[in-house]
C-alpha cells in the first residue's frame, strides 16, 4: 500500500486519502496507534486541507487520539477561525451514520 502512495499517476486511479484511510483503519484494527497516527499526520503533511474524518471513521480517529493522550484538532471536522467560530464542513449534510447494520443517512 506505501508504495502505491509513491506513484505518480495515482490520483488518476484511486485517491490518496482512500490509501491512507486504509492504512490508518488497518493500524488502528492492530492497535498500533503510533503507526496510525503518524499515517494521519504524513496525510495532512501531504494535502494540509484534507478532511480526515472524509476518509477514516471518526470513531477511530477519537480511539487512535484516546489511546495516545492527544486531543482531537485540527483536521478533524469543523475548522475554528481565529475567534473561536467553527468553519463548517462542505459534507455535514451528507452525513451516513452506521448502527446495528443499518445505513442512515
Amino acid at each position: 500500500m506505501q508504495l502505491l502512495l509513491d506513484e505518480p499517476d495515482l490520483e488518476t486511479a484511486v485517491r490518496a486519502g482512500d490509501v491512507y484511510g486504509f492504512m490508518i483503519e488497518h493500524m488502528a484494527r492492530q492497535e498500533n496507534f503510533k503507526q496510525a497516527f503518524s499515517l494521519m499526520q504524513e496525510m495532512r503533511q501531504r494535502d494540509a486541507s484534507v478532511n480526515m474524518a472524509y476518509f477514516v471513521n471518526m470513531a477511530t480517529i477519537e480511539r487512535i487520539h484516546h489511546s495516545l493522550g492527544i486531543p482531537l484538532g485540527r483536521g478533524m471536522g469543523g475548522e475554528e477561525m481565529g475567534d473561536g467560530e467553527e468553519i463548517a464542513d462542505e459534507v455535514d449534510d451528507e452525513v451516513d451514520v452506521e448502527l446495528d447494520g443499518h445505513a442512515y443517512a
